[in-house]
């Protein structure tokens, strides 16, 4: 497990991943980093959260509340290195969520490319 629904609503699309992805996985298709909410076994259709609501997730480093956040696939984290092109925007660090150092979970509005969520 990856990140941590916590709450909020959120829009829920179709997916069909080729391989086994576990609850709380974030993938990563194209420029947009998908949620999953449910186990979905390879091959078969399940659905992954678009955008919205809230996650708690790892930092890697200290940020300050309201920071845009980025998801870093090779180290599952979220960072605030975006000029590098390798990581995803995934959304913005919320207002009473303040991590102090790498590690730190931190909660994090999933407002991908500046969405506006439904939390």
């Amino acid at each position: 497990m990856e990140v941590t629904y916590v709450r909020g609503g959120y829009l829920s699309v179709n997916h069909t991943p080729s391989a086994d992805v576990a609850a709380g996985d974030v993938i990563v298709i194209g420029d947009k980093p998908y949620v999953a909410h449910q186990d979905i076994a390879a091959d078969a259709l399940g659905a992954v959260a678009a955008g919205g609501g809230t996650y708690n997730g790892p930092a890697a480093g200290n940020y300050a509340p309201g920071d845009a956040v980025y998801w870093n696939a090779s180290t599952s984290k979220f960072v605030n290195a975006a000029a590098t092109g390798a990581h995803t925007h995934f959304g913005y660090i919320t207002p009473d969520s303040d991590p102090a150092s790498d590690g730190d979970i931190i909660e994090v509005e999933h407002a991908p490319n500046g969405g506006v969520s439904a939390t």
